[in-house]
């Protein structure tokens, strides 16, 4: 089973959130979103397409089981902020 620490690379170059396992990229987007960045900031940051930013985030979404920016913010934000160990 996957840790709970955020950052902690699991098996195969997946690393957990809450729990749940995300990709880096998945992670770094989702990190994004909760430093208030919109999708096309994101996707210039990355420099991927607006597309692939909003693909990566519906699947950020279905594995953290949330379906709004909102949530997943409050997420990773009550996750960096003291529950449990930050990302480094």
């Amino acid at each position: 089973m996957a840790a709970k620490t955020a950052g902690r690379k699991s098996d195969g170059g997946r690393y957990t959130l809450v729990g749940m396992e995300l990709t880096r990229r998945e992670l770094e987007i989702a990190r994004m979103v909760a430093a208030g960045k919109s999708d096309s900031a994101i996707a210039a940051a990355l420099g991927v397409s607006l597309r692939t930013v909003e693909q990566r985030l519906q699947s950020i979404y279905q594995k953290m089981e949330v379906s709004t920016r909102a949530q997943l913010a409050l997420l990773v934000l009550s996750h960096e902020r003291g529950r449990l160990k930050t990302l480094s």
